[in-house]
């Protein structure tokens, strides 16, 4: 497999013969630079079993990590994101993150922030493929390139399969929770919605063009030669005659409020240009509460090794993310030493180091080669 990526270094290449790596391995092999740099990463990693309790454990992570509070169990993970992102009230932000960010934008007041099914997507992606939730009491393996964190990689994965048909299934489930199984909409030219977004370019598609319900899929044929459109499989069980049996995240198809209980807070980040960051990478936000740093969230990117070498993408580099503060104002400042704008601290971790970190709120200024700003606030 050769990477013809403009700037890339042929950093994806892949030799005849190469198998797949998962976290904390790397798998970046395909200059000599690179190739280096991971057979020095890999020989810190010789046992194959505790490879795996490795990544098994940082998947668990991922998947199960909470804060306690004043005697308050707060959920902080993914398995919270996929039952979260069940919520979502329209297609249009349940599909994918740009709309989901853009509709959490205009947020009205008291409103708990849209996640949608592409933000549990992408953690697992880091999650297997090469990054550990930045927790506070634990060091990250920094130089992990596994192939399922990567955009250009991740199908090299069979991992990849598996985590995609929960995807569909959990795509399912919302259908069947809103009452979407026969019919979905696409807000006409909403962010999110075009052909570029947050990510680079649909393959295969014009630049800047809208989607909608009869985009082609390409390259997938119907009998005769016709190309698949969405219109032809909203309905898995009558259009494509396949279903799931129950499973996780059933109890939560019920419908339920998105309004904030208690008058809790939304932390909003945003101007984060993602151009001179290397590869796929998180956001996290934290809070100062009883003296000690609690994990509020992360937000996982999922992005290319070099998005700045992207044509497409140079109109979409500018990553948000929203992080419920999930403790009401009353319960929040019992904890606090300092006021709410302070307490909050947004990390963001790339594949190679921290990009940098805010301690009184606003700007960040990181120490990394490649600086990164953003802007917080919390409403």
């Amino acid at each position: 497999i050769v990477d013809n990526v403009q700037g890339d270094n042929n950093l994806y290449s892949k030799p005849l013969g190469y198998e797949t790596v998962r976290y904390p391995l790397s798998g970046l092999v395909g200059s000599d630079e690179a190739k280096a740099a991971t057979e020095a990463h890999n020989a810190q990693f010789p046992n194959h079993s505790k490879n795996v309790e490795i990544l098994n454990d940082n998947v668990l992570n991922w998947l199960n990590s909470q804060i306690v509070v004043n005697g308050k169990v707060i959920p902080t993970n993914v398995n919270q994101k996929f039952k979260d992102c069940l919520d979502a009230p329209n297609f249009t932000v349940f599909s994918n993150t740009t709309s989901a960010a853009e509709w959490n934008a205009n947020l009205e007041e008291g409103k708990a922030p849209v996640v949608s099914l592409e933000s549990p997507h992408n953690s697992i992606h880091l999650a297997v493929g090469g990054c550990d939730l930045p927790t506070y009491d634990r060091s990250p393996i920094q130089g992990a390139n596994g192939d399922m964190g990567e955009n250009d990689t991740a199908g090299l994965d069979p991992i990849f399969y598996f985590h995609h048909c929960n995807i569909d299934r959990v795509f399912w489930l919302w259908q069947k929770k809103h009452g979407f199984t026969d019919h979905l909409e696409i807000f006409p030219e909403y962010p999110g919605t075009n052909t570029v977004d947050n990510q680079g370019p649909t393959p295969g598609m014009a630049p800047n063009s809208w989607l909608d319900l009869e985009t082609p899929l390409n390259p997938f044929k119907k009998k005769g030669g016709k190309t698949y459109n969405s219109l032809d499989c909203i309905n898995i069980e009558k259009q494509l005659g396949l279903t799931y049996s129950v499973g996780s995240l059933e109890e939560f198809t019920a419908s339920k409020s998105s309004v904030l209980k208690e008058s809790a807070k939304v932390i909003k980040v945003s101007r984060i240009n993602k151009a001179p960051i290397r590869g796929s990478f998180m956001i996290s936000a934290y809070a100062i509460i009883n003296g000690k740093k609690e994990h509020l969230g992360t937000e996982a990117v999922l992005s290319r090794w070099n998005s700045q070498y992207c044509s497409n993408c140079q109109t979409h580099l500018e990553v948000k993310a929203f992080f419920k503060l999930p403790i009401a104002d009353k319960t929040l400042k019992k904890g606090l030493a300092v006021p709410l704008e302070n307490s909050v601290e947004i990390e963001i971790h790339g594949r190679e180091n921290m990009l940098g970190q805010n301690n009184s709120g606003g700007l960040l200024r990181g120490s990394a080669k490649q600086q990164v700003n953003f802007h917080m606030e919390i409403v």
